[in-house]
C-alpha cells in the first residue's frame, strides 16, 4: 500500500510539473507564448490546424526586425498568418541548420537543425525528410519584460508536425531565437497528457493488484 501511495505522489507532482511548464514564464530571452498550447518533449504543442500566439520576451528589452518562421513538413500544404509579410522564395530545409536554408542566411541560431525539427514534428505523428519554410517578416519591434507589440497571432492550415519559430535580428550579423522549448508544434489530438494519465492509473491498478496478496499474509 506505501508502495501505491508513493507512485500516486509521484506521478502527482510529475504532472503538476507537466503542465506548469506549458504556461510558465521563464527567463528565455525571446519566446512564443501560447495560452492553449501544453507541453511537448521538444516544443509546446497545439491541437488542431491552428494556433494563436505572442511573441515576447523577457528581462532586458530587444528591438530588431521579427521575424516568424513556419516549417512545414514537405508537402504539408501552405500556412496563413495573420500578421507579417511573406518573404519569398520558400526554401527546402533538409540539412544542417534553419539558417543555412535557401534565402534566409540568418546568424545566430542554435538549436534550429533538422535533427531537432524531425524530434519536434515526432509529437505530431510524422518524421519528414526534409520541410518548406515559410518566413514572415513582422517588421520592427521591442520585446522584452513578458511584453511586446506582437500579440494575437493567429496560424492557419498547418499541417501536423509544422513547427513554428521565431527570432528577432537585432544588428546585420546576430540573431535572438526562440529556443524549441519554447516554439509550437501542431498535433492531431491532445494525446500526451492522456496517455501519461491512462499509463499513470493503470500503473496504480497493476501494483495495487500485486500489493493485496502480501498485505492478507
Amino acid at each position: 500500500m506505501n508502495m501505491i501511495r508513493k507512485v500516486i505522489s509521484v506521478g502527482t507532482l510529475v504532472a503538476i510539473l507537466v503542465l506548469s511548464y506549458g504556461v510558465r514564464a521563464n527567463a528565455d530571452t525571446i519566446q512564443l507564448s501560447c495560452a492553449t498550447c501544453s507541453s511537448g518533449s521538444t516544443t509546446l504543442v497545439s491541437t488542431g490546424g491552428s494556433v494563436t500566439f505572442s511573441f515576447i520576451g523577457q528581462g532586458t528589452n530587444a528591438t530588431g526586425d521579427a521575424f516568424i518562421g513556419i516549417v512545414v513538413p514537405s508537402g504539408g500544404g501552405t500556412p496563413t498568418l495573420s500578421s507579417g509579410t511573406l518573404g519569398p522564395p520558400n526554401p527546402t530545409f533538409s540539412s544542417g541548420a534553419l539558417g543555412d536554408a535557401g534565402n534566409l542566411n540568418e546568424a545566430g541560431f542554435t538549436d534550429f537543425n533538422l535533427s531537432n525539427f524531425r524530434s519536434a514534428s515526432s509529437l505530431g505523428g510524422v518524421s519528414p525528410s526534409s520541410y518548406t519554410v515559410f518566413e514572415y517578416d513582422l517588421g520592427t519591434a521591442t520585446l522584452g519584460g513578458g511584453t511586446g507589440t506582437l500579440s494575437s497571432i493567429t496560424a492557419g492550415n498547418l499541417a501536423n508536425g509544422t513547427v513554428i519559430v521565431g527570432w528577432l535580428e537585432t544588428t546585420s550579423t546576430t540573431s535572438l531565437q526562440t529556443p524549441l522549448s519554447e516554439s509550437i508544434t501542431t498535433v492531431p489530438e491532445p494525446g500526451s497528457l492522456v496517455l501519461f494519465g491512462c499509463g499513470l492509473l493503470g500503473l496504480g491498478v497493476f501494483l495495487r493488484r500485486r500489493a493485496i496478496p502480501y498485505s492478507q499474509v
